[in-house]
């Protein structure tokens, strides 16, 4: 009964989990339920804005959605544009390496 309710936010075990955290990484609770909401809204509205008060890990949140519409769409054929200031340049591209996304 609870897979016929909730199955839109139970993610698949697989591989290449996007909910695999690397090491150095804590995982929260609030953040794996922001990357399920979040990636349904990037499908539903084809992108969406995700904002919040500093220190709470909108960065690994957006990489972890971001790997996970990867893993859905294949890395071969999928492209990924992330509109960031240049002052945190240095950490989104350690991220993302770090989450095995980056290049």
């Amino acid at each position: 009964m609870l897979m016929e309710y909730f199955s839109d936010r139970v993610l698949a075990v697989d591989q290449d989990d996007p909910f695999d955290m690397p090491e150095g990484y804590d995982k929260f609770e609030y953040q794996m339920d922001a990357v399920i909401e979040g990636y349904q809204k990037l499908i539903k509205y084809d992108g969406f804005f995700l904002a919040d008060v500093v220190g709470l890990g909108k960065t690994v949140i957006a990489t972890m959605i971001a790997k996970k519409f990867l893993i859905e769409n294949g890395r071969d054929n999928t492209k990924i544009l992330v509109v960031y200031p240049p002052a945190v340049e240095q950490n989104w591209i350690s991220t993302f390496k770090d989450f095995g996304i980056g290049k």
